[in-house]
């Protein structure tokens, strides 16, 4: 009795073991791939603070070098003052009315500067109901001299639970990629796009919010490679198996041949139903591809609009000291 009470134990802790790893699965590969998404974003910050630097000691170098008597001095000091002149110009787009903030600028109609956002949180809602929801799901029809036997729902998968199929399968590398690009970068790229509509230039400069957004809408096109590897898979898992007819001593069905089996005395058809989870991630990354552009050429017009006012402002201050003169 104490053998078999040990050797049940053994066999509910073995249970145990085996039932923490489906159990933390989800919390394991969220983990790894929010360290991953962090260090991406720690690097970013690390670039754009190095930028920073190398621009400031850029024109110290030119300074000192121009005083140091170089014998290409003149043309260094005319690269000195260009420089100088487009820091200027960048300072006094940022101290524009018109350029303060997207959501509040001017240059742009009441319903673009409230729409977008309801436009941003309602595509983050789209992208929760896409990965929740089933992506897919495999359907089978077989017939076998004349009967039909309909299997729905053979495999179903979405792109969480894909996700965490590769992970349980070995691919850690493979499912935490997924879950970067389909998954975290989706909703960061939301968050990032909707922080650059509100805050101000007073924090986030104009010249490093185009730069932004331009960057978001290059990386954004690696988040669709999901929906084109489903609609693949879509296509490549369209089976139709049937037994030839009149061939291999096998019968010829009537009852198929009126219909679509064309006489077979078997066939196997497999075919992937898209599902609502597919639907709404595709409308998702649609959405997010076409308000990206829109973004982008809304900042254009503003900082247009904002370089056209300072250039009037520029031609009267000069005009007013030619009258003088």
């Amino acid at each position: 009795d104490a053998d078999a009470t040990t050797t049940t134990t053994n066999n509910n802790d073995d249970d145990d073991d085996d039932a923490n790893p489906s159990q933390y699965s989800y919390g394991y590969l969220i983990l790894w791939g929010s360290i991953a998404l962090a260090g991406i974003l720690l690097l970013a910050m690390v670039a754009v603070g190095v930028r920073c630097v190398v621009r400031r000691r850029h024109q110290q170098s030119l300074r000192w070098l121009v005083n140091a008597g170089h014998p290409r001095s003149q043309w260094l000091e005319r690269l000195r003052q260009t420089q100088a002149r487009d820091y200027v110009r960048e300072a006094r787009l940022n101290a524009s009315v018109v350029s303060v903030s997207l959501c509040s600028s001017p240059a742009l109609p009441a319903p673009v500067r409230y729409g977008v956002p309801v436009v941003i949180l309602g595509n983050i809602a789209l992208f929760l109901s896409g990965h929740l929801n089933l992506g897919a799901t495999v359907h089978i029809v077989l017939q076998f001299a004349g009967d039909t036997l309909q299997v729905d729902d053979f495999f179903i998968f979405s792109i969480a639970r894909s996700t965490l199929d590769i992970w349980k399968a070995g691919g850690k590398e493979l499912a935490i990629l997924v879950l970067i690009v389909s998954g975290i970068w989706s909703y960061t790229k939301q968050i990032l796009t909707l922080l650059l509509w509100l805050v101000p230039v007073t924090k986030w400069s104009v010249a490093n919010r185009g730069s932004a957004l331009l960057w978001i809408d290059r990386l954004t096109k690696w988040s669709t490679v999901d929906i084109f590897v489903i609609c693949i898979c879509i296509a490549a898992f369209r089976v139709t198996v049937s037994s030839p007819v009149r061939a291999l001593g096998f019968p010829e069905n009537s009852s198929s041949s009126s219909g679509g089996g064309g006489g077979s005395f078997y066939s196997v058809d497999l075919m992937v139903v898209p599902m609502w989870g597919l639907y709404a991630n595709a409308i998702a990354q649609i959405v997010s591809q076409l308000s990206s552009h829109f973004i982008i050429h809304c900042h254009r017009r503003i900082v247009n609009k904002a370089t056209e006012t300072d250039n009037a402002i520029n031609n009267n201050n000069n005009n007013n000291n030619t009258d003088i003169l």
